[in-house]
This record gives structure tokens, C-alpha cells and sequence, in this order.
């Protein structure tokens, strides 16, 4: 069951007409998650630097989204597959790869599913984690992937990933301020009120539930959309023991990146 807290919370008890609920990562919110970051490329250096390193050649990539990361490794000659449970998010991956060149699309491998249940007979030599998507996964979930990712990869191989580092004045307040943001992708405009909240968990970690509420215009209706999206921003000790239980050892990574109030941290492991 999805979480609303505050004025979402509010909206959402008041059961106005024309209202639809659903994943962040599909429907009309898939449309606004492509427009606030198709542009991102904060990332980019970090990942093609490390599969420079290995000389790789085949990359994973778990939670491809739309495709940001993964057009761009394969503009650069590497052969990627990317996996995503969102139909929305991959049909976004397979508009823009079909604007670029045959031999880019040649190295672009694009499946939907649970990224949990993939499995593939040839090795990889890179499974990335892009967006601090790690954070999608649950305490109890991790140790899988971990174990996945390991099994994709051939002998040393890397299992490369980013997560986030809250400002600390969200972390005392427990909620960040609220945010009213343009979705430009819309067809019919509109404009989208978000909020996340944190909480504290076990073991170090945090918890964070975002919250989104959006209106468009239709003629004499108006359209309501509502999404609540739970995270795990899991402490170092958390991932170190998940990795070294799977069989990884840790590599040194860059320091953290900022990125807006926050920084990005970075996370390399290598299969031994």
C-alpha cells in the first residue's frame, strides 16, 4: 500500500474525480521522470572511465530507465543489455535508440522484466546500477542482486553503482521542502507538486517516501495523477556486508560527487 503524508495525504482523502494512482515509473509520471533527467550527465565520466579500465566489453545494465546511460556506453563501442521492469521506461529507451545510428543500435540490447530474475549463459564484464538505483531495492532484496550480479559477471569483473548522501538539514528536518516542477514532456503541460520524506532504519540506513501530485487540463476536466515511492538509502556497512557475502572485494572509488544539495557516492566491486 502506497504512503501519502501531509498535504498529499490531504489530496488524496478528498477522492477528487478523475483521479489516477500509480508507479513513478510508468504512466504520466514516466513521462515527467524522462523530462527532469534525460539531460543528466553527471554520471556519464564516472561510468565510462571504469569500463575504460577493464577494456570491457559487455556491460549489464539493471535499471536502464529510458536509456541515459546505456545509448551513451554504446555510442562509445560497448555492448550493453539493459534490463527494466517498466514497459513505459523501456519504451522510452526504444524511441531514442531508434534516432541513432544502426551500428549504436547494433550494441543495444533492450529487455523488460524484474531485474532480480535475469540470468544470461554469456558472462559480462560490467553490471552497472545507474541513478542511485540501488536505493529501488529493499534490505532483504540486496543481498540478491548482489548474488546476481556476481553470477552475470565473468572473472573479474565489476559491479559498479552510485548512492546518495542527503543534504544534512534534510536528514534533521525529516522532509525536504516542497517542490513544484514544470513537466515539460506533457502534452497538455501542467505542473507537479513533490516532497520526500526520511526516517531512520535500521542498521544505519534511511528510509524516504516520495510523494507526487499532478493536475492537467482536459477541456472543462481536470486530471489528477498521485504516485508514493518508497527508497532505501542503505548505509556502507549494509552494501559492504551484501558484497562481501556474495563474493566481491571492494575497489577504491572517487570521492563523493555533489550533486544539487546532496552528493553522489560511488561503489566499485570486483569479482575475485
Amino acid at each position: 500500500m502506497r504512503e501519502y503524508f501531509g498535504i498529499f495525504e490531504k489530496l488524496k482523502n478528498l477522492n477528487l474525480p478523475c483521479t489516477e494512482e500509480m508507479d513513478f515509473y510508468s504512466g504520466y509520471f514516466s513521462g515527467l521522470y524522462e523530462s527532469l533527467t534525460s539531460h543528466d550527465h553527471y554520471d556519464l565520466d564516472f561510468y565510462f572511465a571504469q569500463a575504460k579500465k577493464i577494456k570491457v566489453g559487455r556491460i549489464l545494465e539493471l535499471c536502464c530507465g529510458s536509456g541515459r546511460v546505456g545509448v551513451e556506453l554504446a555510442k562509445e563501442g560497448f555492448e550493453t543489455v539493459g534490463v527494466d521492469r517498466s514497459s513505459d521506461m523501456i519504451r522510452f529507451y526504444k524511441k531514442k535508440l531508434a534516432r541513432e545510428s544502426q551500428g549504436v543500435r547494433r550494441n543495444v540490447q533492450v529487455l523488460e522484466g524484474d531485474v532480480l530474475n535475469f540470468s544470461d549463459s554469456t558472462p559480462f564484464d560490467m553490471v552497472i546500477l545507474p541513478a542511485t538505483s540501488i536505493s529501488l531495492f529493499s534490505a532483504q532484496q540486496l543481498q540478491t542482486l548482489f548474488c546476481l550480479a556476481y553470477s552475470a559477471l565473468g572473472v573479474s569483473g565489476r559491479f559498479v553503482f552510485d548512492t546518495r548522501v542527503p543534504y544534512p538539514a534534510w536528514v534533521k528536518a525529516g522532509v525536504s521542502d516542497q517542490q513544484v516542477v514544470r513537466h515539460s514532456n506533457s502534452a497538455k503541460g501542467g505542473y507537479v507538486l513533490v516532497q520526500e520524506k526520511l526516517e531512520r532504519i535500521n542498521k544505519g540506513g534511511l528510509r524516504t517516501i516520495l510523494n507526487l501530485y499532478a493536475e492537467e487540463i482536459h477541456g472543462i476536466e481536470t486530471r489528477r495523477f498521485f504516485s508514493s515511492t518508497e527508497k532505501v538509502i542503505h548505509s556502507d556497512r549494509v552494501i559492504l556486508a551484501a558484497a562481501k557475502k556474495a563474493g566481491f572485494a571492494r575497489l577504491p572509488s572517487p570521492r563523493p560527487t555533489p550533486l544539487g544539495r546532496e552528493k553522489v557516492k560511488w561503489h566499485v566491486f570486483i569479482k575475485e
